[in-house]
């Protein structure tokens, strides 16, 4: 009991005992995928993780509570949406194409990106625009665009056998998984010298909801879906298990930036103008033409954001040096210092001997 506040705060778990029941459930569910155990495994694997994600934030903790309060948000939503689509699918015996589901999964995403967003701080607190991160992670993201263009979000739009709504929400999906991709990497590059459980668990939590989600749009075997459920139990109990280590350990500890990291961002910029290429020659080689317009769109994009990256970089070389030059000059604008005095560099003690040695 917090008397301060005179409410009930629930201690923060060890994460170990985290790790054993998710990994319990887990192991259950692979077992039995079906029937009524695999369901109850499923939905109480997410359905846990949110109640443990919303205790957390209730018992307080470091730093911006609003941020992992929308984490917990984004949780309770998915599994909302997951025990609404079984309920439809229980009643009616079949899988529905679109449901009610649908809209709370959608807002899932747009609540994972805002607590996103609020664990991103500013650069060194400045205020505004985050130029080079957004640039950064923007990257990726039309990477992964493209490929999903390429792998799935062109079939599922040209797919007249579905309804242009449920064609619409499918292809809606892999967007916000970018988006969020996008997010994510923002708070990679910002976090990327900071030791924090909290950060790296939710990292991990996102990647393994983006492998599931996109593995969904590919996954073509039957058995495969059972590995696809077993992921998206993992990224959220990952996500709850993050909120824990957050309360458990406090906020994180952002380490100084060094000059590897930039030359690192330069690579990250300037190595994807390779994709586009080499998908070209992939569906030469498969006998397959890629989409020309969505891979020139891309290269274009890719050139714009490296150039203003490059751009960027150099201007922030020559202000470096810049200073550099200016600090110099002061430097030797000084007056020279005075040569010490003799008596001033003699040993301590020295003196007063050789007084003692001329009186004697």
């Amino acid at each position: 009991m917090d008397g301060r506040e005179g409410r009930l705060v629930i201690p923060a778990p060890p994460l170990w005992t985290v790790a054993v029941v998710g990994a319990a459930v887990l192991v259950v569910h692979l077992i039995w995928p079906a029937g009524p155990t695999g369901d109850a495994t499923y939905l109480g694997a997410l359905i846990g993780a949110s109640v443990l994600a919303w205790l957390m934030v209730a018992g307080g903790g470091p730093g911006d509570r609003r941020a992992w309060a929308m984490v917990a948000v984004g949780l309770s939503l998915s599994a909302t949406a997951d025990l609404v689509w079984y309920v439809d699918y229980w009643l009616t015996g079949v899988e529905p194409d679109i449901s009610l589901a649908d809209p709370l999964w959608l807002v899932s995403y747009v609540a994972l990106g805002i607590g996103l967003m609020r664990l991103t701080p500013k650069r060194d607190g400045a205020r505004g625009v985050d130029v080079d991160a957004i640039i950064d992670s923007l990257v990726p993201a039309v990477l992964v665009l493209v490929a999903l263009w390429e792998l799935a979000i062109a079939d599922l739009i040209s797919d007249e056998a579905s309804s242009p709504l449920a064609r619409t929400v499918w292809a809606t999906y892999p967007i916000l998984d970018v988006v969020v991709l996008t997010l994510a990497v923002r708070l990679a590059i910002h976090h990327h010298r900071t030791r924090s459980r909290a950060l790296t668990l939710f990292g991990l939590g996102v990647a393994a909801w983006l492998a599931a989600d996109v593995g969904y749009l590919l996954a073509t075997a039957e058995g495969l879906f059972r590995w696809l459920d077993a992921g998206w139990m993992v990224a959220s109990v990952l996500l709850a298990a993050a909120i824990v280590a957050h309360r458990r350990d406090g906020g994180p500890a952002l380490g100084e930036d060094v000059a590897g990291a930039h030359r690192g961002r330069m690579w990250l910029v300037m190595v994807p103008l390779l994709v586009p290429p080499v998908i070209e020659v992939r569906g030469f080689l498969d006998g397959t033409d890629a989409n020309p317009v969505a891979l020139g769109a891309a290269t274009v994009a890719l050139v714009v954001l490296a150039s203003i990256r490059g751009h960027r970089l150099l201007r922030a070389a020559e202000r470096a040096r810049a200073t550099l030059q200016v600090g110099e000059a002061h430097f030797r604008a000084l007056p020279p210092t005075p040569p010490t005095p003799s008596w001033c560099s003699t040993p301590r003690g020295a003196s007063s001997s050789r007084r003692a040695t001329s009186s004697a």
